[in-house]
């Protein structure tokens, strides 16, 4: 069968409409920190953040950053998303963060988490720390000190406590001062986390399926379940103010598969092809 240039054109810009929108990205959060106010977010979706202090700990927003200021230990300071979405389904969700600084090296001990969490709790007290074992999530930590050294954690909200996936040296990728961006990928099957620091990248995927223990509990308890995207600073056992420029979520997957790009490509060629 021989197709006409009518057919052919019609058939390659079909294709190149859908490879450029392939499960087209929705953006439920995008806030760059930019209206003064962390209860809004007046210039992107999101309706802004809840704050969570312990002491004299605490959260504000200017200059176009988030700044969470824990003074002393081991006093936490957090902020939630307003809005929720859900992340455990084939689509899934790109959770990202961009941070500016965290004002402390990153091996100097302090608690910092950057989550995807359950928003269904009676309290957001403490929900990030790893004390507390009944709080569903995902978690990359920013710490090489102490205990917490850098790495990405689930929990099942089981009482189990929290399950390390993989770890790494910070001193490689980030040294605490500098800009970091992290991108988290999350659906029913697994994840996928790009880490860019001032130092070194750190690119991982892993998935739920081949885990065991905790995942198991995990797997089963998010089938349901809402979430938030959350930010934290505990300073131990010293001050530290981490600032945030940007955190968004979007739905479905955010670049085109290879082999849609390689159709695209062949599209592009046909195209050029029948200009001769």
């Amino acid at each position: 069968m021989q197709l006409n240039k009518s057919t052919f054109y019609g058939a390659a810009l079909v294709s190149m409409f859908f490879l450029a929108n392939p499960a087209i990205a929705t953006p439920i959060i995008d806030d760059q920190f930019d209206d003064g106010n962390l209860a809004t977010n007046t210039a992107g979706p999101g309706t802004g953040w809840n704050v969570y202090s312990q002491g004299s700990a605490t959260a504000s927003e200017g200059g176009g950053h988030a700044h969470l200021n824990s003074v002393a230990s081991p006093q936490i300071i957090q902020i939630s998303s307003k809005d929720t979405f859900d992340f455990f389904n084939a689509n899934g969700i790109n959770a990202e963060w961009e941070i500016t600084s965290s004002g402390a090296g990153a091996t100097s001990g302090n608690r910092r988490y950057l989550s995807v969490v359950a928003e269904d709790f009676s309290s957001f007290d403490s929900r990030l720390n790893p004390d507390d074992t009944n709080a569903p999530g995902v978690y990359v930590r920013l710490t090489d000190g102490g205990d917490y050294q850098g790495g990405i954690e689930i929990e099942s909200g089981s009482g189990g406590g929290r399950q390390l996936l993989e770890s790494w040296s910070w001193s490689s990728i980030w040294d605490g001062s500098g800009a970091l961006d992290v991108d988290l990928f999350l659906n029913d099957m697994g994840y996928s986390l790009d880490i860019a620091g001032n130092v070194g990248v750190y690119n991982s995927e892993g998935s739920w399926s081949s885990l065991t223990g905790a995942a198991a509990t995990f797997t089963s308890v998010w089938g349901s379940r809402s979430a938030v995207i959350a930010a934290q600073n505990q300073a131990l056992p010293t001050s530290s103010v981490l600032a945030i420029d940007r955190i968004a979520v979007s739905t479905g997957v955010p670049v085109p598969a290879p082999a849609s790009l390689g159709l695209f490509a062949l599209a592009l060629f046909g195209l050029r092809f029948f200009r001769r």
